[in-house]
């Protein structure tokens, strides 16, 4: 709610939002019958401007290059006789998923125009930790602050961090792969089931029944035999080591120092397109070299960004895999190639690519910054 409110004060502030006789709010992820009511109730008989708030993945048909949530817009604006709009679409830190759904919508006689509305910044979630973790340190500090070139790398002793909250297949999946390898207990790991705090959270989720756009995600694909065979043979573990806190939905947890490698488990993996969250922003805050299991192109996408990644240390060719299988094999078969170095080695590793992580650190920090002073 709070990244959501930020993103319309940003857009307030913005020349297209200036000329607007008027501004009206939708979310597509969460779009209800009494919503399209009153913005009809106060569309008025001048165009109307109207920010599209679209933070989840849309979801796309096999072979389409158009989102099933944009074609189910596009229908709930005829029945509903909604025309003479400009409609600004939410693009966030990674927008290329739009691209061709926005030109798809663009081609119409119903007098709407659309354009992206780009934050450059993913879903952030700003709280002040206690450094604990650091010694003579007792003050709360909050991290997205600070543009220190430490490295901590004497808290870090253990090779990996992976994290594993909310049901993915492909998070389930490599999940299966560290139980059958002997990678969780000594590693930062958590593997769950589902996000019990989720599921029991009073009013989280309105009722499905009364959306006007599906947002359902179907995340799987065609596995291979290697795939099937570690899904059937292997039976998932919950786990959670106990230096992971509560407070692994913001973007600085300060617990990933711990680990000399963090393996981001993004939100999507077989897509056509690259897409970032706060899970990618987590490492690139947390100062530590990162595998990405995601769509491909992902690292590319983040280097386009002006970010940098580790090819100098690691093989990152994965990221140029379409085959959802060889991809995450070839991400499967990295992490064992990592795990046969000692700790000193992996943390000489990181050390190699200092300049790299305080770099990626201080962008991710101008792009906060740069988002969110622009509604004070």
């Amino acid at each position: 709610m709070f990244f959501r409110q930020l993103a319309i004060e940003h857009f307030k502030k913005t020349k297209q939002a200036v000329l607007c006789d008027s501004l009206h709010v939708l979310d597509i992820d969460n779009l209800y019958l009494e919503d399209l009511i009153e913005f009809k109730k106060n569309q008025g008989k001048t165009r109307a401007c109207v920010l599209l708030l679209a933070f989840e993945p849309p979801y796309f048909d096999p072979g389409s290059n158009i989102s099933r949530q944009w074609i189910q817009f596009k229908d709930v604006l005829l029945k509903h006789q909604i025309f003479n709009c400009d409609f600004f679409v939410t693009c966030m830190f990674c927008n290329s998923s739009h691209d061709d759904s926005i030109e798809y919508l663009n081609k119409n006689h119903y007098d709407w125009s659309f354009l992206k509305f780009d934050i450059d910044l993913t879903y952030i979630n700003d709280i002040e930790v206690t450094y604990a973790d650091i010694p003579k340190t007792k003050k709360k500090i909050n991290k997205l602050e600070s543009t220190g070139t430490e490295l901590f790398l004497e808290e870090c002793h253990m090779k990996f961090s992976h994290l594993n909250f909310t049901h993915r297949m492909h998070r389930q999946l490599f999940s299966k792969f560290l139980i059958k390898e002997g990678l969780v207990r000594d590693n930062l790991v958590a593997i769950n089931l589902f996000r019990k705090d989720v599921v029991e959270a009073k009013n989280y989720i309105p009722k499905d029944e009364n959306r006007l756009i599906e947002i359902d995600l179907d995340d799987g694909w065609f596995y291979n035999k290697h795939l099937l065979d570690l899904w059937r043979d292997v039976p998932l573990e919950y786990y959670r080591h106990p230096d992971i806190d509560d407070g692994y939905d913001a973007m600085n947890l300060t617990f990933l120092n711990k680990a000399s490698f963090n393996i981001v488990s993004e939100t999507v993996f077989d897509y056509p397109a690259p897409f970032c969250t706060e899970k990618t922003a987590q490492s690139l805050m947390s100062k530590r070299p990162f595998i990405m299991i995601g769509p491909c192109g992902n690292l590319q996408h983040l280097r386009d960004r002006g970010f940098k990644t580790f090819h100098s240390i690691i093989n990152e060719s994965y990221d140029d895999i379409e085959d959802p299988n060889k991809r995450l094999e070839a991400v499967m078969q990295l992490v064992l190639e990592l795990d046969k170095k000692s700790q000193q080695e992996l943390n000489d590793m990181v050390y190699a690519v200092k300049d790299t992580l305080i770099h990626n650190h201080s962008l991710i920090l101008e792009k906060k910054r740069n988002f969110t002073n622009i509604t004070e």
